[in-house]
């Protein structure tokens, strides 16, 4: 992770991402430990298990970036609220605490709790050469119609991160398609985003990330993870509240130039490789609460 780091170092320019990754090189070192019937490394404990190569700790680098326009360049972690929506193992709220951050984590997976439940593993995070400490808490839930988690993540957030599931095609598909590969929200459209409004402190910024590939070619069935437009109209949008920033704007050259940076398309990663060319492609909308 720390070539990783050192690799995108010069790609961003904001306050936020560099902090970000200079807090990479301070995270702590793990001793293999036993989760269950089974052994899990460092890299598991960062990564999460069996990880594509964008779902990398690195990328939320990324993430702050497109947070962090505007001004907020000028602007440290430290003291920032910040919630993951979608997490897939711990790595990125432990670096965001590294870099001041009180890091929030939803994880769906059980046995991720139980991986991320030693002492040390939540909780205050001291910063190299400051005076100062984050913290790092991971929760279990899924925020897709579940009034559990809203209670429990709370509010008052700078930064709410949603990645990857906030998909239109999985939400209101535009055509017919396997049942299993929909979501529920649980609730009206309207309901959700008076939700995630909550979520957020006054200035606070919601970012909906979606990556996805290539559409289906003319004849073959519809791919609903190819369409990863908001599922929320503009209109939708500024109905509940929020200011928007930046709605379905393409992200497809900036995330190929990380993944051809950070090797995405490596021919021994064989089945995980990337296709960065052809399919790869990048949608998000950034949206505020005035």
């Amino acid at each position: 992770m720390n070539r990783e780091a050192q690799t995108v170092q010069a790609m961003y320019k904001s306050r936020f991402a560099q902090d970000f990754l200079s807090a990479v090189p301070h995270l702590s070192a793990l001793v293999p430990r036993r989760v269950g019937d089974r052994s899990v490394d460092e890299w598991e404990y960062y990564f999460g298990a069996n990880p594509t190569p964008s779902e990398s700790p690195i990328f939320y680098a990324h993430l702050l970036e497109i947070a962090a326009q505007d001004g907020g360049e000028r602007s440290a972690l430290i003291g920032r609220r910040v919630l993951d929506l979608h997490g897939r193992s711990i790595g990125p709220t432990r670096i965001l605490a590294g870099a001041g951050a009180d890091a929030v984590s939803l994880l769906s997976d059980p046995g991720q709790l139980a991986l991320y439940s030693q002492p040390g593993d939540q909780g205050t995070v001291p910063i190299y050469g400051r005076d100062v400490a984050g913290r790092v808490q991971v929760l279990l839930g899924s925020l897709l119609g579940d009034a559990a988690s809203f209670a429990a993540v709370g509010g008052g957030f700078d930064l709410v991160f949603s990645r990857g599931v906030l998909l239109r095609g999985t939400i209101h598909p535009s055509e017919a398609t396997d049942p299993k590969t929909q979501r529920s929200l649980g609730m009206s459209d309207e309901d959700y985003l008076r939700r995630l409004f909550s979520l957020l402190k006054p200035g606070g910024k919601l970012l909906v990330y979606n990556l996805c590939p290539a559409p289906a070619p003319i004849g073959q069935p519809y791919n609903p993870y190819a369409d990863c437009r908001s599922p929320f109209t503009q209109a939708q949008w500024q109905a509940a509240g929020f200011r928007v920033r930046d709605f379905d704007r393409s992200d497809t050259p900036g995330v190929r130039s990380l993944g051809k940076a950070l090797g995405w398309d490596r021919p021994e990663l064989a089945a995980r490789a990337v296709d960065l060319d052809t399919n790869l492609f990048a949608q998000y909308t950034l949206v505020e609460r005035p």
